[in-house]
């Protein structure tokens, strides 16, 4: 039964006090438009986008003169990596980003409904409607200046008429998934193929203690961005939950939770900034008129230069949707199994065609999944959405990974389309049916983790 999302935007006046965060994309040391940042697909390209190393420190430091925070997304680690990245991350008060850009800011709140009922609210200050782009007189190096909005896809709680059936973790994800299969075999250094030595970033809303996590004896490192603190803390219990499926697959993985605010991006900035991170996996979307700019530029950034693949969710929805539309990530879509051990696609599952690009590459498990619930008392519940499937996948390559510590995202992304499993059931969000080989509602079909580690 599908359950419509719909979306309500409310604009009200900033606070003059309120925190405004932003970045700042910085000029080009070739003198490059960013207009032509979404036709990159490889380093060579990308690098003629990226600033030069002083031309990022003039924008920072400038930044601190005029009065506004500055935040290093590096200096949580010891060992930062050696590249500097391309855009500068701040924040500050309204009246004073007013004042000194030239603009008029407002309040967006946004709500998201299913089934009737309040599913989300996100806050977020943005450009007031109408109001020009800021200024960068004040800015020498400066190229654009972008403000987070909220995003239009995460998925929610409400379970699906399964009645009453679900899959449990880690067990059913990872058998479904053939992940398990996996865990029993060795790697050729002798090591148990599990996932160990490889690390995971996940940006998501927070990572609760939930006491599921403490008796599997995962390794993780929950990490707050520089904007917000208490990683552990989950409002929305989303995150909780995305960190439980990549877990699933990948069990001995080194994962990292990062804790975002409304701007996904600075948390992003985190994620990549983790030494030896390997896999990003991000379970939220945005509307593809309202793509940030900063986010994509890093995603190219992370997967093109840093080599780090980068795992996005589909979306739950007929819309198509951002990051996931992007050439150089894996998109995930979703698969349910019915109470009879039927697959299918996910009928809230996002489907879709954009420049060229099809959208999803595959599926992962998205619905009538029992995960732990980050409440004030740790419970479990029912939850759905292709949020989920995305760490299944980022486990799979983290699993591949742990095989061969060589392959690009490119060589990852090809080994899972190859092997999946092909899913010949129902009907998408976008209403796309699922056929015999490759479709637009499921791409190649579910991920079969052991066809891939076998093939690589």
């Amino acid at each position: 039964m599908k359950q419509i999302c719909t979306i309500t935007d409310r604009y009200e006046d900033a606070d003059p006090n309120d925190l405004v965060s932003f970045s700042v994309m910085c000029l080009p040391w070739s003198g490059k438009r960013f207009k032509g940042l979404r036709t990159v697909s490889t380093r060579a390209e990308l690098e003629g986008f990226l600033p030069e190393r002083h031309v990022v420190a003039g924008v920072a430091d400038q930044l601190t003169h005029l009065g506004f925070e500055v935040f290093d997304p590096q200096a949580r680690f010891k060992t930062p990596i050696a590249i500097p990245q391309p855009i500068v991350s701040a924040r500050g008060r309204v009246a004073l980003f007013e004042r000194k850009f030239g603009v008029q800011l407002e309040k967006l709140i946004r709500t998201r409904m299913r089934a009737g009922a309040k599913s989300t609210t996100s806050v977020a200050i943005v450009l007031g409607r109408g109001s020009r782009r800021p200024s960068l007189k004040r800015l020498t190096g400066a190229a654009r200046i972008v403000l987070p909005r909220p995003p239009v896809s995460e998925a929610t709680v409400v379970p699906p008429d399964l009645g009453g059936f679900s899959l449990h973790l880690p067990g059913d994800v990872a058998l479904v998934t053939r992940a398990s299969a996996i865990h029993r075999l060795r790697t050729p250094t002798g090591d148990r193929a599990t996932g160990a030595g490889v690390t995971v970033a996940v940006v998501d809303s927070g990572f609760s203690k939930h006491p599921y996590f403490r008796h599997h004896g995962y390794q993780i490192t929950r990490v707050a961005a520089p904007d917000t603190n208490h990683p552990e803390r989950d409002p929305r219990g989303h995150g909780t939950k995305v960190l439980a499926n990549l877990l699933a697959c990948a069990p001995d993985v080194h994962a990292y939770g990062i804790k975002a605010t409304v701007d996904r991006v600075l948390a992003f900035s985190v994620a990549m900034s983790i030494p030896g991170v390997r896999v990003i996996s991000i379970s939220f979307g945005y509307r593809p008129t309202e793509a940030p700019a900063d986010l994509e530029f890093l995603i190219l950034f992370a997967v093109l230069y840093l080599g780090i693949t980068v795992v996005v969710a589909a979306g739950d929805g007929p819309l198509p949707n951002f990051p996931a539309l992007m050439d150089q990530v894996i998109a995930v879509g979703g698969v349910h199994v019915s109470p009879g051990g039927k697959k299918g696609v996910s009928p809230e599952s996002s489907s879709f065609t954009f420049g060229g690009r099809r959208v999803p590459d595959f599926c992962g498990l998205s619905s009538g999944l029992l995960l732990p619930n980050a409440g004030p008392s740790p419970d479990w519940d029912i939850s759905h959405g292709t949020s989920f499937a995305a760490p299944q996948v980022a486990g799979v390559a983290a699993l591949l990974l742990q095989k061969n510590q060589g392959l690009t995202p490119h060589q990852i992304r090809s080994v899972i389309k190859k092997t999946a499993t092909d899913i010949t059931f129902g009907t998408s969000a976008s209403g796309h049916k699922a056929r015999h080989g490759n479709d637009l509602a499921t791409g190649r079909g579910l991920v079969n983790a052991l066809r891939a580690w076998r093939r690589v």
